[in-house]
């Protein structure tokens, strides 16, 4: 997505759960926007969590509210 963005809005993007920000940044047009829309909110976001504590993805010194 090229910047920093919240697990939730991820989660959403990830399970295709459009909204006004997803859809303002164009996150809607990613190949990857539903890719996971037949796994629940709590999967994606354990999948998010596993890749982060494996350091496949890099966690901002600040963390973002989900």
């Amino acid at each position: 997505m090229g910047q920093r963005f919240g697990a939730g809005h991820v989660t959403n993007v990830l399970r295709g759960q459009g909204g006004e920000q997803i859809a303002s940044r164009g996150h809607d047009q990613l190949s990857t926007f539903g890719l996971l829309k037949d796994a629940t909110s709590a999967e994606v976001r354990g999948y998010i969590e596993q890749l982060t504590s494996h350091a496949c993805f890099a966690r901002p010194m600040t963390d973002f509210p989900c």
